[in-house]
């Protein structure tokens, strides 16, 4: 069981952490019959307790519809300036709930400017009614997806402007914002920022009641990934997670992050357009830094099926040597899952090759050890070739990606994704020495329960497909009786979803009917299992 998720015992430490997380809360009575919880303090959330803790501030936002103290966050890795964690190595996550009345002293007078004040409701307000709500929003400088809204540079220094214009107090949004940055974290906040709003906030009226308890799932599980993640150095540092009230007691979040950093996608595309003789990319260097971001994933044993060139953030570092820090972003809980999830403590009773001599002299399928798969660790190797393939999947799949295709000629980006490619078939190597060390990547090579899918047409991000039955959801809530169907399930849909009448299909000359690949399998491989055939076709690609 990883740290993160951990619910059970824990250790002297952990104690000690936690019992000063709850020194920070106390009970508040209401007319001696009504009670609310409210957090006192900054609270620092211990990384290793991120899911309890997200957890026990969310039962007390949702409380017996009342108007609770709104639940802000921030999070930094190690050797963040703003990170003031005197543990080697320990990120830092930081919660305070401020009451929506509570009011914001904004200090200007060291810029000869005039302070004033706001509330929290207010500051709230006006993150509304400038990033988001259509009318006004579409004067400001967004670019939105299908879901989220980004704004890449917002100044946060201060102006002399003194009042609010007609609409918005756009000035004063901005310098508040620095104001809150500082009350979570003793640092001042960088001059421009970059910001992430909801396209637009859900209506509860227009949702039905499961359907809105899985969105408001959604919403707390994408920030406990985020600011895990945060802590740890795969994302950018989450300078401030700003709740913003709906539906009464019920919370969105906008997330107020470093500005400067731009999509891989992007990255490519430019370079790709950029004579070789003046593009200033070390393709290396960012395969090597992709490589260490997916190390520090198959520590943790975190699985990121969403992964693609979209959902991978870029910053020019100084000099003038084309190196760049990469990142990793946008943590939808359906589509991230801790791999070792349902691994008990001590030593397993089990291995993957005895559970499969078991089902084998019981005349039964590999479907009914899937339980029992899910109790033994998959190591990093497995975690980390996953994460790597999936990746190169939607790369291969270029189109809507990577329009342009020199990007696949340009002698640099070669470099980053034949780097790229050799370290995924060398994680490969590593994983078919043991399958009993890897079991989730032995039972994907040899499953093709679902592999026709791979190959149907209409295979769309979260939505009802034939050949697929999935609660997405049971990659993070689910039981073990549910967790391996749930992660090979989630693996072909997004193969699916990103490589359907595209790159690798097109290349394979596989037709548009479903059941082909089964008949390609195995002797259109080679022999190969299912991960071997996709990886080494991945590598002769690219890898050369």
């Amino acid at each position: 069981m990883l740290p993160l998720l951990a619910i059970g015992p824990s250790t002297d430490g952990q104690q000690d952490k936690r019992k000063t997380e709850a020194e920070n809360v106390k009970l508040v009575e209401r007319d001696r019959k009504s009670y609310r919880y409210e957090i006192v303090n900054a609270v620092k959330i211990s990384p290793s307790n991120v899911e309890g803790s997200v957890r026990n501030i969310r039962s007390k936002t949702e409380t017996n519809g009342e108007l609770l103290p709104l639940p802000f966050f921030s999070a930094v890795p190690y050797g963040h300036p703003a990170n003031d964690t005197r543990e080697e190595g320990e990120g830092q996550i930081v919660a305070r709930a401020f009451e929506r009345k509570d009011v914001i002293d904004v200090d200007r007078g060291s810029e000869g400017l005039s302070n004033f004040t706001t509330n929290v409701e207010n500051f709230v307000y006006l993150l509304k009614k400038i990033y988001i709500q259509q009318d006004v929003a579409e004067r400001i400088d967004r670019k939105c997806g299908a879901y989220n809204c980004f704004v890449p540079e917002i100044s946060v220094k201060p102006t002399r402007q003194s009042h609010c214009t007609p609409n918005v107090c756009q000035n004063f949004f901005k310098q508040a914002l620095d104001a809150f940055i500082v009350k979570l974290l003793p640092w001042k906040a960088p001059e421009t920022v970059a910001l992430r709003v909801p396209r637009e906030l859900p209506s509860k009226e227009e949702t039905n009641p499961s359907n809105w308890k899985y969105a408001m799932d959604e919403t707390w599980g994408e920030l406990k990934w985020t600011i895990f993640l945060a802590s740890q150095g795969v994302t950018v540092p989450v300078l401030l997670a700003i709740p913003i009230p709906i539906e009464g007691t019920d919370v969105t979040f906008a997330y107020v992050f470093e500005s400067g950093w731009t999509s891989l996608e992007n990255l490519m595309v430019s370079v790709a357009r950029t004579p070789a003789s003046v593009a200033l990319l070390d393709g290396k260097y960012l395969a090597d830094r992709l490589a260490e971001l997916n190390t520090t994933l198959a520590q943790k044993g975190i699985l990121l099926f969403d992964v693609k060139p979209p959902n991978i953030v870029v910053k020019r570092l100084p000099g003038d040597d084309g190196k760049y820090a990469i990142r990793m972003i946008d943590f939808d809980e359906k589509f991230v899952a801790d791999a070792n999830r349902h691994v008990p403590s001590g030593a397993p009773t089990n291995t993957y090759s005895s559970l499969k001599e078991r089902a084998s002299d019981a005349g039964q399928t590999i479907e009914s050890i899937l339980p029992d798969l899910a109790e033994l660790k998959t190591a990093e190797a497995c975690v980390f070739l996953l994460n790597s393939l999936l990746l190169f999947n939607t790369i291969a799949s270029h189109p809507p990606f990577l329009t342009d295709n020199r990007a696949f000629d340009h002698p640099t980006l070669k470099t980053f994704l034949a780097e790229t490619a050799k370290t995924m078939l060398d994680r490969w190597n590593d994983v078919k020495r043991s399958a009993d060390s890897n079991p989730l990547c032995a039972f994907l090579n040899e499953d093709v329960s679902f592999a026709e899918v791979y190959e149907s047409e209409g295979a769309n991000r979260g939505a009802a497909h034939e050949g697929f039955d999935i609660n997405l959801f049971l990659l993070s809530s689910g039981s073990k009786e549910d967790f391996y169907d749930a992660l090979r399930q989630t693996f072909y849909l997004l193969l699916a979803n990103y490589a359907l009448d595209k790159g690798v299909r097109k290349d394979l000359g596989i037709g548009p009917h479903a059941g082909e690949w089964k008949t390609l399998y195995p002797e259109g491989m080679d022999g190969k299992g299912y991960l071997e055939f996709i990886v080494t076709y991945l590598y002769a690609k690219y890898g050369n």
